[in-house]
């Protein structure tokens, strides 16, 4: 059976890395301002249900980053709780840049730890320094009551996403499903 498993994987076609899909953006996730609170996890960590590596993005360790170019950071991201964790990170559009991650959100086991890369390539010059780029986290006792969350934020905008929407998002949080 594993020689079997062996010969198959040796002649399937193995796609190519193409640099090109860090060019894209990635389809705009909504993020509920309303039920949001701005924290700093660096400062309330003990108190937070999960913890992250890494608060400030460098993108090349405070050098001038060159235009055309890729770059990248790694963020981890600790699950304490006994529950599953969603993070999505918001990332801004603009023509004179494009941030991308990968993959695009995480869905943490409880008690794991998950990396998402964040990636930059700018087409101008701008100065990003200070700029702040919101996360969200969600809690549910079940993994598919997160997919539906992911689905239902995806390509939302304020005028489209309901309060029945919010509703069922809450409940979804508690570990109910609609």
């Amino acid at each position: 059976m594993i020689g079997i498993f062996l010969i198959v994987n040796a002649f399937r076609k193995r796609k190519g890395f193409d640099p090109k899909v860090f060019l894209v953006e990635q389809p705009n996730m909504f993020l509920n301002i309303s039920n949001s609170s701005v924290i700093n996890p660096i400062e309330v960590d003990k108190k937070l249900p999960f913890t992250t590596s890494c608060v400030d993005l460098t993108f090349g360790d405070s050098e001038f980053i060159s235009i055309g170019k890729t770059y990248f950071n790694q963020v981890v991201f600790k699950n304490k709780r006994d529950k599953y964790m969603l993070v999505i990170i918001h990332l801004p559009k603009s023509p004179k840049y494009v941030f991308h991650t990968e993959p695009e959100y995480l869905i943490i086991s409880p008690k794991r730890k998950a990396t998402i890369t964040i990636y930059l390539t700018l087409f101008c010059t701008i100065k990003l320094h200070g700029m702040k780029i919101p996360s969200t986290v969600y809690f549910s006792q079940r993994k598919v009551n997160l997919e539906d969350i992911i689905n239902n934020l995806r390509n939302q905008t304020e005028e489209t996403y309901s309060k029945e929407d919010r509703d069922k998002h809450n409940l979804m949080t508690q570990g109910k499903k609609n």
